[in-house]
């Protein structure tokens, strides 16, 4: 697994959209007072390939994924990642932001957790 980081913001939304959109389905997603606002966090999964998404408003996204998924959104988002060590996805901050976003897991209707958020409008 490799993590972009620095991931601007308008491409980080932009991507969770495109892949939502497209099939993905939501697995986690912060669900506290700021999500969207100062923070985000999320986990996409389409089969067997995952991606996982930090944001907060101080540093930009970062996407976590395997390098198949980084060549599919490079080809069609027309993108170049920058790669390197997380901050927001470090597991120190994860330890913290998991335990925010567990109670989605056992949210059924997970579509309405995006419908909420800022990504679709």
């Amino acid at each position: 697994m490799k993590t972009a980081i620095n991931v601007k913001t308008k491409e980080w939304r932009s991507i969770v959209h495109h892949l939502y959109s497209n099939g993905w389905i939501v697995k986690e997603k912060y669900i506290g007072h700021d999500a969207s606002i100062d923070i985000d966090y999320l986990i996409l999964a389409n089969g067997q390939k995952t991606a996982e998404f930090g944001w907060d408003n101080w540093d930009e996204g970062e996407i976590k994924c395997d390098e198949k998924v980084f060549e599919f959104l490079e080809s069609i988002l027309k993108l170049k990642f920058e790669f390197g060590e997380p901050k927001f996805l470090s597991i120190k901050n994860l330890a913290f932001i998991k335990l925010l976003s567990f109670p989605t897991r056992m949210i059924s209707n997970k579509t309405k957790l995006m419908e909420d958020f800022f990504y679709f409008k």
